[in-house]
């Protein structure tokens, strides 16, 4: 097995320089960049797809003691995707020049303001205690920069609440209110 786990640090590797290179991006992105963002999304989509499949190698074909070498390797690489995409998206949203509606027949979790913004796909937060800070910072990434009111975003936040986080109690029926009890709630525990 050892020959199988070298491929799979070779992939990996690979995989890592790749990231390496999307944060560059987006660390020192410029007005000028936004002509190669939906580029640079495509292609961040093919390596996220590349990234789960050498993922699924790795649970599937590792047993626990190669597997170790590989854990905390993965936990980083997780959150730095999560991170880069929310980013490139939020970038391709400021930047975007089609305004006009995809005419997708999204379900829920969909942003769908009054002023035409491409469709974006909202975090769920479940209560995991584990996944709060990622769920705050993509949610507040994508609904602050959006110029919605109060009731808007209080509504976004509402729809992507399931699970133990659905039942949060609030001093008031309001945006702020909400975000304050779920950081009291998920933040110190």
């Amino acid at each position: 097995m050892a020959k199988g786990v070298k491929i799979l640090e070779r992939k990996y590797s690979d995989i890592e320089k790749q990231l390496s290179g999307f944060i560059a991006f987006v660390d020192t992105f410029v007005e000028d960049d936004k002509e190669v963002l939906s580029f640079k999304l495509s292609q961040f989509d093919r390596l996220n797809a590349k990234y789960e499949s050498v993922k699924e190698e790795i649970f599937t074909s590792l047993s626990d003691g190669e597997f170790k070498n590989f854990d905390g390797k993965i936990t980083t690489c997780n959150e730095h995707i999560e991170k880069l995409e929310v980013r490139l998206k939020s970038l391709n949203l400021k930047y975007s020049k089609n305004n006009n509606e995809t005419g997708s027949n999204a379900v829920s979790n969909v942003i769908k303001p009054c002023f035409r913004l491409p469709e974006l796909s909202l975090p769920l937060f479940n209560g995991d205690i584990e996944t709060w800070f990622i769920f705050k910072e993509q949610f507040k990434e994508i609904i602050e920069n959006c110029g919605l009111n109060d009731k808007q975003k209080l509504q976004y936040l509402q729809s992507c609440l399931i699970g133990i986080a659905k039942h949060v109690q609030t001093v008031d029926d309001s945006y702020d209110s909400l975000f304050l009890a779920l950081e009291q709630k998920f933040e110190n525990k």
